[in-house]
């Protein structure tokens, strides 16, 4: 009986450690070309999986509320973020993304291959500190845009039947959807139905666009523009 006891708490031990260990998780690929490499990834409570595209300055999509703990080489960070939040990291400041809270972590990380292309953080107005992870930063609104180096990000909600109030040109563009989304373009030449999925991405050439929700639920999306 003796002899059990010790084996006992030490099988307890392990099932304890095996609990708290990580499980490990993979981005997968949603779009790249030559300028952006997008990946999607769900985590289940207590993943982690490793930002192999760490040697890029990089933008973290939440998908859905979740607490979300980045970790570089120097310090760990959980934030709480929201659905349609984002995050900047510098090149080399991302090694892992894991969640150790919530019941499930949906999001996307967005690589930004030019070097140089996005100067370091500041922590100026409230989209800025939000978006660079600063004290006070709060998350961001349904409507929002950050000039950040050579390129400009913003987020969008659009209800049913909205649209951009006029036509404007825009850059080379990547549009993340937040949420499932229909959109049509009215400013194209010829119109057509846009629909992606929450976490599906889309490149748009330099043109003009005014995008319309032609969906019946809101349709909220992220936008790149280079």
């Amino acid at each position: 009986m003796s002899r059990k006891f010790p084996i006992a708490i030490l099988l307890a031990a392990a099932v304890a450690l095996l609990a708290q260990t990580p499980t490990e998780a993979r981005f997968n690929s949603v779009f790249e070309n030559s300028q952006v490499a997008v990946y999607s990834i769900e985590l289940p409570a207590r993943a982690r999986a490793a930002a192999f595209q760490g040697t890029h300055d990089v933008i973290w999509l939440a998908l859905n509320d979740a607490a979300v703990t980045f970790s570089g080489r120097e310090r760990s960070d959980t934030a709480e973020m929201r659905t349609g939040d984002a995050r900047f990291f510098p090149e080399f400041r991302l090694a892992t993304v894991s969640n150790t809270e919530s019941p499930t972590a949906k999001g996307v990380l967005i690589a930004i291959k030019a070097r140089g292309a996005v100067p370091s953080c500041g922590c100026g107005a409230g989209v800025e500190r939000a978006v660079c992870g600063c004290a006070g930063g709060a998350h961001l609104p349904a409507l929002w845009a950050l000039g950040f180096g050579k390129i400009t990000l913003g987020g969008t909600m659009l209800n049913a039947g909205q649209a951009f109030l006029g036509s404007s040109y825009r850059d080379d563009m990547l549009l993340v959807a937040v949420t499932d989304l229909d959109l049509q373009d009215d400013a194209a030449v010829q119109p057509s139905p846009i629909h992606l999925a929450a976490g599906e991405a889309r490149w748009f050439p330099a043109a003009a666009h005014q995008f319309r929700n032609v969906g019946s639920r809101p349709a909220r999306f992220v936008t790149v523009e280079f």
